[in-house]
């Protein structure tokens, strides 16, 4: 008796196409995956907005955004404030001697200004110990809150 052997051919056909052919469900997969994690994250996001705003309406707070404070320096001498800084109602302003001289008596001012130009509060200090020159010192004050307040006046003067 003869035996005969199955002999299977294998042909790879079909290049290159085939390839891309077999990454389309994996494209079908990361697109799902993608859409999916983009779903869960506006809901995320959308219950994140529904807590904050039951917790504002638990404290009072109406939503509303106020008007941020513009911040005003004025150069009034050779002693001038170089820059200032206003964060949770702390007024923070490093003055520079500009001058030829040591300062023995200098002020540092600020009035709190409403936007029809009242002035709100105004306030200064002239028990400072002057710098030398070139050198900058740090003040910093605590200004009344006021939620009529629209700008700050920061100067200095010197006599």
């Amino acid at each position: 008796m003869e035996r005969v052997r199955d002999e299977v051919e294998v042909k790879v056909t079909g290049g290159i196409g085939w390839f891309f052919f077999a990454l389309i469900p994996g494209a079908i997969a990361g697109a799902l995956l993608m859409y999916f994690a983009f779903y869960t994250g506006v809901i995320d996001w959308q219950k994140a907005q529904r807590i904050e705003g039951r917790m504002d309406n638990r404290v009072g707070v109406n939503g509303e955004l106020t008007k941020p404070v513009d911040l005003i320096i004025r150069k009034a001498s050779c002693l001038e404030v170089s820059r200032a800084y206003l964060d949770s109602g702390v007024l923070t302003a490093y003055v520079t001697n500009n001058c030829h001289t040591t300062i023995t008596y200098w002020e540092w001012h600020f009035n709190q200004i409403a936007p029809d130009g009242t002035i709100i509060n105004s306030w200064y200090d002239n028990s400072l110990e002057g710098p030398e020159v070139g050198q900058t010192v740090e003040r910093t004050q605590k200004l009344k809150e006021d939620d009529r307040t629209s700008k700050v006046v920061v100067w200095t003067t010197t006599r």
